[in-house]
């Protein structure tokens, strides 16, 4: 399920043993014994400067209790990515 989440840049919330709150994020890499969220852009996009996230670390399988794909937050954070990826693609940033 995970690594369908990856090919379609999903975003998807985990509850795992390893953390005391959820983890929210795009997937970016996802194999059978690992998954890797874009915790660190959606962490900020979302304005919550109460969770530091220093960087995306691997979250293992067997941690995870439960996988929350479908939600409003996480429809609108996805549709507020292709926004902002067709937006470069139109107007791509100069350097």
């Amino acid at each position: 399920m995970l690594k369908f989440c990856c090919q379609h840049k999903n975003v998807v919330m985990l509850s795992c043993t390893a953390y005391e709150s959820s983890r929210g994020g795009q997937v970016i890499s996802a194999n059978d014994d690992y998954v890797i969220l874009d915790q660190i852009k959606y962490y900020t996009d979302w304005d919550m400067d109460e969770i530091s996230i220093k960087q995306n670390d691997k979250i293992e399988i067997k941690q995870i209790l439960a996988l929350d794909i479908i939600s409003k937050d996480n429809f609108l954070y996805e549709q507020y990515l292709k926004f902002l990826d067709n937006k470069n693609q139109i107007m791509p940033m100069s350097t």
